[in-house]
């Protein structure tokens, strides 16, 4: 069975348009109401919880059903950690974000909002050269996160091999 190793590398986006920083704004406030809302509740279960509140939370708010389910964990898990819910960092999965690039050929990553997907220009600093060399050792994006100030980082795993078992003895 091989290990897993997991780091997030920050990932540094070229400024935005009032739109689109309007956008990301009402997806973080979003998730944000969803999250204390499952914070605050009385279920005895993460499964009970999400059982009574997704249905009722995915009519209630425009936003992607898989960041409903994002946020159902954040606020379930935080009930361990936290006596409230101040900020959060928003998790968009493989099935919501994506790298592209655009038809100039720069890149872009897209994340899906409570309105639609939008396209986020990568600034072509470091940090994104250390993701791509990254990326290119076989590291694999699993997810991005945008923190409560609209910073983002990328998450990567790789499977790495169990180092050999060696027949040695120590004797003390």
């Amino acid at each position: 069975m091989a290990t897993v190793m997991q780091k997030c590398i920050p990932l540094n986006i070229l400024p935005l348009t009032d739109i689109k920083q309007g956008k990301l704004e009402e997806t973080y406030q979003t998730f944000k109401e969803i999250a204390t809302v499952c914070f605050n509740t009385k279920a005895k279960s993460c499964h009970v919880m999400q059982q009574n509140l997704y249905a009722p939370l995915c009519r209630r708010y425009p936003i992607a059903a898989q960041l409903v389910l994002e946020a159902l964990f954040y606020g379930w898990n935080a009930k361990n950690t936290a006596d409230q819910i101040k900020d959060v960092t928003v998790r968009f999965d493989q099935n919501i974000s994506s790298f592209r690039e655009t038809s100039r050929g720069n890149p872009i990553v897209t994340v899906r909002t409570n309105a639609e997907r939008i396209g986020l220009p990568i600034r072509q600093d470091g940090a994104y050269h250390r993701l791509l060399a990254h990326m290119a050792d076989g590291w694999r994006v699993g997810s991005v996160l945008m923190k409560r100030d609209r910073s983002f980082l990328v998450c990567l795993s790789k499977d790495l091999p169990n180092p050999p078992v060696r027949p040695n003895v120590l004797g003390v």
